[in-house]
């Protein structure tokens, strides 16, 4: 026979709901469209529902069955452009349920409704389990990759912290309008066999040496939002275009900022390390750097670098 899919569960995740957060009162979760380092997932007890991705006939959960790396090798090598899609109702559901008896509350903050059914299939599953008189929140966090990420931590962080359902969904609504997400596409050959580019848009940028910088939109659009000519010092060039575009207060206000990177983590750390140092002094909190999963790179491919930058109020 041959594998047609694979599924495992978190158990980890689970023993931590059962034994480990007993005075925290909100349990959050992301769909794994959301790239977070795993050490902040772990710190903050943050719960992952996984996405499909689909190579022709051979279907993977993200992030479990197949990791970033294995991904983003398949991408090149497959013949198939991989198609991803949203989990289940009935996988959010199964996590709703199961938090929902150890918690008060939940909450799911989910990928771009834009551009993803996530958000309407954790909407469903939430008013399954909200009907069974269990408080169920789904998010739609207009936004994917690093920057839903960012938003999922200040909601985990609000969380941890002993807020009641609906601070932690303030916090999130709060968090979703003070982030900013930009992508510089490893190659546009990506998104032309996914169908997502003209193939004379394709043609085009390629004749031009053009590299298309994506970004979201506060209606939550992902879409073209600048572009970087020839090769030359390209992710010091995508540095400065983030730094110069990136509107915050440094007197008021601190910047959290995530990498994501397609299977380039070198890449990825020099792009973090140039971005801070074009931001003002002292003005970044953190600065982390992750994999990028298939939710962005689908069209970008491996190379692909992404940046999300969250501002944060001094205290």
């Amino acid at each position: 026979g041959e594998w047609s899919g694979q599924k495992a569960d978190d158990m980890r995740m689970q023993h931590s709901a059962a034994h480990q957060r007993r005075n925290q009162k909100v349990a959050v979760i992301v769909d794994s469209g959301a790239d977070i380092p795993e050490d902040f997932v772990e710190r903050l007890g943050i719960h992952v529902v996984p996405v499909r991705i689909h190579f022709a006939n051979r279907s993977y959960l993200d992030k479990v069955s197949m990791p970033p790396g294995e991904f983003y090798r398949e991408l090149v090598n497959n013949p198939a452009h991989p198609k991803t899609s949203q989990p289940p109702p009935g996988d959010f559901r199964r996590m709703f349920e199961f938090l929902a008896s150890h918690y008060d509350a939940v909450v799911s903050v989910n990928l771009t409704s834009r551009h993803s059914g996530t958000w309407d299939a954790a909407t469903k599953a939430s008013q399954r389990v909200a009907a069974e008189g269990k408080p169920v929140a789904a998010i739609d966090c207009k936004h994917a990759s690093v920057g839903q990420g960012l938003i999922a931590l200040a909601a985990a962080e609000a969380a941890a912290a002993g807020a009641d359902a609906s601070a932690v969904t303030a916090a999130t609504v709060s968090a979703i309008e003070r982030t900013q997400t930009f992508a510089l596409l490893g190659s546009i050959d990506f998104a032309v066999r996914g169908g997502r580019v003209p193939a004379i848009v394709g043609k085009i940028a390629r004749l031009l040496g053009l590299r298309v910088i994506l970004r979201t939109w506060p209606d939550g659009k992902i879409s073209a939002g600048g572009g970087l000519f020839g090769p030359h010092r390209l992710r010091s060039r995508f540095a400065r275009f983030v730094a110069r575009r990136t509107t915050f207060d440094p007197s008021r206000e601190t910047l959290r900022v995530l990498v994501g990177h397609g299977d380039r983590a070198e890449d990825g750390q020099r792009l973090a390390d140039e971005l801070v140092a074009k931001l003002p002094a002292g003005s970044v909190e953190f600065c982390a750097v992750t994999d990028m999963g298939p939710a962005i790179g689908v069209h970008g491919g491996p190379g692909t670098l992404i940046v999300a930058l969250h501002r944060q109020r001094k205290s």
